[in-house]
């Protein structure tokens, strides 16, 4: 996994144009949510990218998604969204990224974003699926 807090973080990372431009969209609104001064070690939260070798039930316990809930598959997601390539958002289509939001407090949240992709877990792409809002 990586975190992005930053639009310095994300031009210094390599990462293939659909996962680029999904880390982006959600870095902007973060930007737009909170304004451009956020504290961006406190409030207004961050994204997460979740990557292939990413053990989506153990691997994010830092983030208070225990392996007895399944990790990212149990998460108490707010909502998922699915960015396509373009940059709009829209029913999944396999070229773009799913993004979910995880609140740990009303100032502070995570948006992971999970490329749509064969390698993530078929429980993982069903909640994001059963969640996708408009």
């Amino acid at each position: 996994m990586k975190i992005f807090r930053t639009e310095e973080e994300l031009r210094q990372a390599y990462l293939p144009p659909a996962e680029r431009r999904a880390v982006r969209m959600e870095l902007w609104n973060l930007e737009r949510a909170y304004g451009p001064d956020r504290d961006e070690d406190g409030d207004g939260g961050a994204i997460v990218l979740v990557e292939m070798r990413d053990n989506v039930e153990t691997g994010f316990t830092d983030f208070g998604l225990t392996p007895e809930n399944r990790g990212l598959v149990g998460a108490p997601f707010e909502a998922s969204w699915y960015v396509r390539p373009n940059g709009q958002t829209g029913p999944p289509n396999g070229r773009g990224a799913f993004s979910a939001l995880l609140l740990t407090s009303n100032e502070f949240g995570w948006v992971f974003v999970i490329p749509d992709q064969p390698w993530v877990d078929v429980g993982l792409r069903r909640v994001l699926i059963e969640n996708l809002t408009d």
